[in-house]
């Protein structure tokens, strides 16, 4: 796996994630924008990722990222479907 920094690079860049989150457990989250939804991605790895959930509202998107502890974690309210 490519170093933290061009793993993260990678994901926005390329993988079409709109900000990645290197999180405290050492697992990555992220945010993916989907056709109605944005996703919040977690256990990102370059296969793709565990599970995510769908928010409507991309701030509460944010929000959930930038409060999330671990991959294991389930986000703040405000999601609308839980997928993987």
């Amino acid at each position: 796996m490519p170093r933290p920094e061009s793993f993260e690079s990678w994901l926005v860049e390329e993988a079409g994630y709109l900000r990645v989150r290197a999180l405290p457990d050492g697992s990555y989250a992220g945010l993916v924008p989907l056709l109605y939804t944005v996703g919040l991605c977690l256990g990102v790895q370059e296969g793709g990722y565990t599970h995510r959930y769908c928010y409507e509202d991309p701030a509460l998107a944010q929000k959930a990222l930038d409060a999330l502890e671990s991959s294991d974690a389930e986000p703040l309210d405000g999601w609308v479907a839980r997928r993987g």
